[in-house]
């Protein structure tokens, strides 16, 4: 073997323990960074020369840098991370909803109809008493300002998730965007260093938009990315599609994917963020569609029977509750005329002058007993309290939901990084190992030069 050609074999071992140290520096400096995967060189002996029918090595070369990773894993964790960012933000959203109409917490629907119907029982031991009727009206005032408050509440807990969705489609198409442009990227580099970590941030940016909206991926042979959404690619190669706002003819939001031809309604394929908030937007038109049947079947029946009556002056009886049936629950309220004149309450069952009659009060606080709305289930009392019921289920469901689908993605965190994880003994050893090649390398390297320069000398 020539003294060049050895010189050449052991600049080549230099160059493969070289490349193997930084290998070990990137995973080291990267142990703790979420999302990274393991870098490893492979490395191979040289292609031999053939001198005089002798076969003569030329040391080792690098092959390629190779990330570990597994396909599957990462398929998985991208779909979990959709499915447990909707539970998430539906848990959290509905629960908020839950406390702030908490049907123990003063001032709330359940407590302030207690008080009107506990006044209406009052005003029985004397009809005719005008402070036991100031103090109904004081109270049934308090319990329609409770049901129009929450509405209210509602009505601006469904415009932030109207706002906060539209505001978040820019960021959604950028994201999109990105992950094409690193697809571009990917595909015109070798297996080179920078080739891992331009799929390491790709895959991030995957996930952020999982998080998002709840995509699935499928990853080619090749290294590109495809980004499914609700079954339409949002990213194939080097393309991306846009996703657009609009809201339907009652205000709910609906979302569609671009396409050459026209737009896709997607808005059923919603999962992470965006389907959590969507949840939390439907759960609040449930409550809202319940408490307009409320104010509907209540104030209706009531008024009935109200102005079946006669108040103390004798005269028959009008409404006692009025509402705008475009927007019955945060119109709810006591009919104006009553809180001008307490007499017009109509207490009595005939038109007569004693302040006795409480015959038609006896009617009114009847309704609070009987089955009376549209369901023909639930007497009032009861029919508010199965609204809180209800949204204490929603919570439930969304809570078991998120702590099902977390404790899913932690166990697939745990195979991704037995699989890609860095193991910081491992690295050490090899850094030892590459060390000594280097050296070994090096010196060969100074051992040749030392015999070149014995050589020249003796030229």
């Amino acid at each position: 073997m020539s003294l060049l050609l050895t010189i050449q074999a052991a600049h080549g071992g230099l160059k493969v323990a070289s490349e193997g140290i930084n290998v070990v520096g990137h995973n080291t400096a990267n142990a703790t960074s979420d999302g990274y995967s393991r870098r490893t060189m492979v490395s191979t002996a040289a292609h031999p020369l053939q001198r005089g029918g002798h076969w003569l090595g030329q040391g080792a070369k690098t092959m390629q840098f190779l990330r570990q990773s597994d396909v599957f894993v990462e398929r998985q964790i991208v779909k979990n991370h959709g499915q447990q960012t909707r539970a998430k933000t539906a848990f959290e959203s509905i629960r908020m909803l839950e406390a702030q109409l908490s049907d123990g917490a003063k001032g709330s629907l359940v407590e302030g109809y207690n008080h009107f119907i506990d006044s209406l029982k009052q005003l029985t031991e004397d009809p005719g008493d005008t402070i036991f009727r100031s103090q109904l009206l004081t109270d049934a005032e308090n319990f329609t300002n409770s049901v129009q408050e929450v509405g209210r509440f509602l009505d601006d807990r469904q415009q932030s998730v109207r706002e906060d969705l539209e505001l978040a489609m820019s960021e959604i198409n950028a994201l999109s965007e990105s992950i094409a442009e690193h697809n571009r990227r990917i595909r015109r580099s070798s297996n080179t260093m920078s080739n891992s970590d331009l799929i390491d941030q790709r895959d991030r940016l995957i996930a952020e938009v999982s998080k998002l909206i709840g995509v699935e991926v499928h990853f080619k042979a090749d290294n590109q990315a495809t980004v499914f959404f609700n079954g339409h690619p949002l990213v194939q190669g080097i393309g991306s599609r846009d996703l657009s706002y609009s809201e339907d003819s009652v205000g709910r939001p609906v979302f569609f994917l671009e396409t050459n031809s026209g737009q896709i309604d997607v808005t059923a394929g919603l999962k992470g963020e965006f389907g959590g908030k969507l949840d939390a937007y439907d759960a609040s038109q449930d409550l809202l569609d319940d408490l307009d049947t409320f104010v509907i079947d209540f104030s209706t029946d009531f008024n009935t029977q109200h102005a079946s009556g006669f108040d103390l002056n004798g005269n028959a009886g009008g409404d006692f509750f009025s509402f705008n049936s475009i927007a019955p629950t945060t119109s709810f309220s006591v009919d104006s005329t009553l809180l001008s004149d307490v007499t017009l309450i109509a207490a009595a069952g005939a038109a007569t002058a004693e302040y006795g009659d409480r015959d038609n009060l006896d009617l009114l606080l009847d309704i609070d007993e009987v089955a009376m709305f549209s369901s023909g289930a639930y007497t009032p009392r009861q029919f508010l309290t199965s609204i809180y019921a209800d949204l204490a289920k929603k919570v439930a469901e969304n809570e078991m939901d998120y702590e099902m689908y977390t404790t899913q993605i932690t166990d697939m965190f745990d195979l991704r990084s037995s699989i890609s994880g860095v193991d910081l003994d491992q690295e050490a050893m090899k850094l030892m190992e590459y060390q000594a090649s280097y050296e070994a390398a090096a010196r060969v390297l100074t051992v040749s030069n030392q015999l070149l320069g014995e050589l020249m000398q003796l030229l």
